[in-house]
């Protein structure tokens, strides 16, 4: 996953190790309308998708581990699925960092792999994607990613919960 205008980064890993990634997986791949044409074709395996829409829930229901960015919204979805990641977060000076937090958050709680900066390259995937070909490993970061969404806050309030209350206590209600 790239998010709905896809990740150049992402889709070149993916193109550079499509064949290995074939190997192992079967590959649904959410490349952005920029990266649609100019990506390979033909591979059993492999499917290639500009964009997702209804069908992102099931795709990633589906799914036993999820290589994406680090953006809130996708990596919560795929927490509320229980899904283990291998995150490869948007840094660098364009950016406001909040990826990079966001993966970090997720790693050291045990849900994420993470690959950031110079580890964001074919071999640091290789051998992210292959620790989570390991039943066990993957079993261990799925509940850790699960746990997250049900998870509570140091005043022991769901964060739901509390958003709420912040939110009336700020309307005055």
């Amino acid at each position: 996953l790239g998010g709905s205008l896809g990740a150049h980064q992402l889709n070149s890993l993916v193109a550079e190790n499509l064949g290995w990634l074939c190997e192992r997986f079967n590959v649904v791949h959410q490349c952005g309308a920029k990266d649609a044409e100019s990506m390979p074709r033909g591979r059993d395996g492999y499917f290639l998708y500009p964009f997702i829409y209804k069908e992102m829930r099931d795709v990633i229901s589906a799914a036993d581990v999820v290589l994406s960015r680090a953006g809130a919204n996708s990596i919560w979805e795929c927490a509320v699925l229980g899904k283990p990641l291998v995150l490869v977060p948007l840094c660098g000076s364009g950016t406001r960092g909040d990826q990079v937090d966001n993966a970090r958050f997720f790693s050291e709680r045990g849900a994420a792999e993470v690959l950031l900066g110079d580890d964001a390259d074919s071999e640091h995937l290789r051998t992210a994607l292959s620790s989570m070909l390991d039943a066990e490993k993957r079993a261990k970061a799925a509940e850790a990613s699960r746990s997250l969404s049900l998870g509570t806050m140091a005043d022991g309030k769901r964060p739901a919960r509390r958003i709420a209350e912040m939110i009336l206590e700020e309307a005055g209600l």
